[in-house]
């Protein structure tokens, strides 16, 4: 029982977090207008210097909608966060700017966070479910055929 409340105590923990975070978030994206190879670059620079782009691969989760701009946006802002958000990670030569709006696709590290949470809880859930069914399993067989022990978990 005491897992079971410590995964919810953790899930309430995690969405505290995130609605403390969502005021005075910092995004950057591209600029519109800018051109397409202008896009290209700033999406070239921002994966080459440290953006995780390996989400706006084909099949990758930010992949869609698949257009330059977005994946601008995405690259361009993979980049500006890993930077701190420091003054001048979000200029790009003037292709990029800070905006209080996220890209469209926005794989936070709240989510992140929380995909690894429900997959501990998860686990902890399947686990004790199948230990369950092999302790009911072994008195079963420890009741029917008294010299059938083999897992000796009582």
């Amino acid at each position: 029982m005491f897992k079971y409340k410590f995964c919810l105590f953790l899930i309430l923990i995690l969405i505290l977090i995130f609605f403390c975070s969502i005021g005075g978030a910092l995004y950057c994206v591209c600029k519109d207008g800018v051109g397409d190879q202008n896009l290209q670059r700033a999406i070239d620079y921002a994966c080459g210097a440290g953006a995780d782009c390996t989400q706006i691969q084909q099949n990758g989760p930010c992949f869609q909608p698949n257009t330059i701009k977005d994946h601008c946006n995405y690259a361009v802002n993979s980049y500006f966060q890993k930077k701190g958000q420091a003054q001048g990670a979000c200029d790009f030569a003037g292709i990029a700017t800070p905006s209080p709006t996220p890209p469209t696709c926005k794989l936070t590290l709240f989510s992140s966070i929380l995909q690894i949470f429900l997959h501990i809880c998860l686990k902890i859930i399947f686990t004790n479910f199948f230990l369950s069914l092999i302790y009911s399993f072994n008195i079963f067989m420890c009741l029917s055929f008294k010299w059938v022990c083999f897992l000796n978990i009582i």
